[in-house]
């Protein structure tokens, strides 16, 4: 289940920052997977995001970014 806050779906490109840091990942897709599904009880307890906690948490990213990224 989603939980709020959450992206319907992400696409992740490594592209980028492989050209410009020569950077590698250390383990496959498949891989990063098996681990995250051995820790998935870890997460059980975690808190739940919603609105609030969000804009909680990214406020002082958006003031270092300034007025034009401001979250409504």
């Amino acid at each position: 289940q989603k939980r709020p806050g959450e992206p319907e779906t992400t696409f992740a490109d490594v592209s980028k920052i492989r050209r410009l840091l020569d950077w590698q990942a250390t383990m496959s897709f498949e891989e990063g997977v098996g681990v995250m599904l051995q820790h998935l009880e870890d997460w059980r307890d975690a808190p739940l995001w919603d609105p609030e906690s969000i804009t909680r948490a990214t406020e002082s990213w958006f003031r270092h970014l300034g007025k034009d990224h401001v979250a409504d």
